[in-house]
């Protein structure tokens, strides 16, 4: 449609390929043509734009918030009293007993072991025990 104007200024001259008709009137019959097929007027055509094109990727949908457990030291003292042996227990069965991220769960175990209400045992796999002394006992977590 934008074509029409510029190829009835340059090339309007009769042409024999369309059977003497002048091409800017012959594409200017055809645009008509198809916006009738369309149902639209050619004022509407002229005022279309398109949708603006968007750069980058695009937004990723929302993710759904879940509410985290929270890891209390109480729980993760209970669950190495419960869950111990001779070597203690390692942070995938802390984790897999106390029900939460184990990242929540290792800040928490490492945080009990500056404080000395636990000890690790073993770096690699991270392993936690009871400090010999509190075993049973009073937990000692300043509350």
């Amino acid at each position: 449609m934008e074509l029409v104007p510029w190829l009835k200024q340059w090339h309007n001259e009769p042409s024999s390929d369309f059977g003497g008709q002048r091409l800017g009137e012959f594409y200017s019959a055809f645009v008509e043509s198809e916006a009738r097929n369309l149902n639209l007027t050619l004022d509407a055509l002229r005022a279309w734009r398109p949708e603006r094109a968007t750069r980058g990727r695009r937004a990723a949908a929302p993710r759904a918030t879940q509410d985290k457990p929270t890891v209390t030291p109480e729980a993760v003292l209970a669950k190495v009293d419960e869950l111990a042996g001779d070597t203690g227990v390692d942070t995938a069965t802390l984790v897999d007993a106390v029900g939460a991220p184990k990242t929540a769960v290792t800040k928490v175990a490492d945080a009990l072991v500056e404080q000395g209400l636990l000890v690790l045992t073993s770096k690699r796999p991270k392993r936690y025990a009871r400090v010999q002394g509190n075993i049973g006992g009073s937990n000692d977590l300043g509350a």
